[in-house]
């Protein structure tokens, strides 16, 4: 089954806390992996097995003190 729009959102939305497929708290993410301005990370639910990739976008910047 895939995922609609709507639970897209909700997922996006609740910061990714949830299975955006059974909306179970038990998942679990692997290494992040970054590209030019975004990050990627596969995430499994331990309940219901499903698996994604969350995409994160670059959305500011900080200065470091030298």
């Amino acid at each position: 089954m895939a995922l609609t729009d709507e639970q897209k959102k909700e997922y996006v939305k609740a910061g990714g806390c949830f299975c955006p497929y059974c909306k179970e708290e038990n998942i679990g993410g692997g290494l992040i992996e970054t590209e030019v301005g975004i990050a990627l990370q596969d995430v499994k639910c331990n309940v219901c097995k499903k698996q994604w990739r969350d995409i994160h976008e670059l959305t500011g910047v900080a200065e470091l003190e030298n």
